[in-house]
C-alpha cells in the first residue's frame, strides 16, 4: 500500500464535519476581526445595534457597516454552533476518524477556543436534554467504538 491513507479512513464522514467546523471557525473569527476593526473605526454613537442569541436590537442611527457586521457575527457564530454540533451528529465510522475527531475537540481548546457549553438533544426514547457539548462527544464516542467494535465482530464471524 503506498503513502496514501487507508480508504476505510477517507470515507469516514467524521473529517468533512471536521472540515466545516474548522472553516465556520475562521469564518466567525474573521467576522470578529472586521468588528473588531469598525469598533475602532467608528464613534460609539454609531454603534449601538447588538444582536446576540436573544434577537437584535438595531438602531437607526448606526452605520450601516456596524449594523452588517453585528448580523454578519452572528450569522458565522450561528453557523459555528451548527457545526460543533455537526460533530456530534456525524459518527465516526473508523478507530483513526475517532481518534482525528478526538485530537481536534482537544487542539481546538488547546488553541484557546471554547466548544458550546451546552447542548441540547433528544434520546432514543424521546425526552429531550441538555448537557455540556464534551458529554455528547463522549457519548457519539462511545456509540461508535460499539458500532465499530460489531462490525469486527460480524467480519469475524460471531465470537
Amino acid at each position: 500500500m503506498n503513502k496514501k491513507e487507508d480508504p476505510g479512513t477517507q470515507a469516514d464522514p467524521v473529517y468533512a464535519a471536521i472540515d466545516a467546523h474548522r472553516k465556520a471557525h475562521v469564518a466567525h473569527e474573521a467576522a470578529i476581526d472586521r468588528e473588531f476593526e469598525l469598533e475602532a473605526r467608528l464613534p460609539q454613537e454609531k454603534r449601538q445595534s447588538r444582536v446576540d442569541g436573544n434577537g437584535a436590537t438595531m438602531s437607526a442611527t448606526d452605520d450601516p457597516l456596524w449594523m452588517m457586521s453585528e448580523l454578519a457575527v452572528r450569522r458565522a457564530s450561528d453557523a459555528k454552533f451548527r457545526a460543533a454540533c455537526d460533530l456530534l451528529d456525524v459518527r465516526p465510522t473508523t478507530i483513526a476518524g475517532i481518534v482525528a475527531l478526538s485530537k481536534y475537540a482537544v487542539d481546538h481548546m488547546d488553541a484557546g477556543n471554547n466548544w458550546p457549553d451546552q447542548v441540547g438533544d433528544v434520546d432514543e426514547a424521546g425526552h429531550e436534554r441538555e448537557q455540556p457539548w464534551a458529554y455528547f462527544l463522549l457519548e457519539s464516542i462511545a456509540k461508535s467504538l460499539e458500532a465499530i467494535e460489531s462490525r469486527g465482530r460480524t467480519d469475524r464471524g460471531s465470537d
